[in-house]
């Protein structure tokens, strides 16, 4: 897997937040072209934003969906979100996420 991010964006950083707090061995990439709208950027993400997560060729580009993703498929060996993700209370508490 390969995050590109900026490291300066805040959005980036809450998911490198999440990355190094589970201890994912996930590459951290500068964004190609060193700007979101360079053509090898756009290839990658369409969107134009940062972060974006390689995740074995599916791009996910959203901060909070890469952040719940990581959670999903890595749980351990730290848990990011609350087992209850139900309640809105134990949600607003959630790190990195809130």
């Amino acid at each position: 897997m390969k995050l590109y991010n900026m490291h300066l964006s805040n959005f980036a950083s809450k998911s490198r937040i999440a990355i190094y707090d589970k201890g994912l061995n996930i590459e951290i990439a500068a964004i190609p072209g060193d700007n979101l709208k360079s053509p090898e950027y756009l290839k990658i993400n369409p969107l134009g934003k940062t972060p974006a997560l390689d995740a074995d060729g599916m791009i996910i580009a959203e901060s909070e969906i890469i952040n719940e993703y990581l959670e999903d498929k890595f749980p351990n060996p730290a848990a990011c979100c609350p087992k209850d993700r139900r309640g809105p209370r134990a949600r607003a508490h959630v790190y990195p996420f809130s």
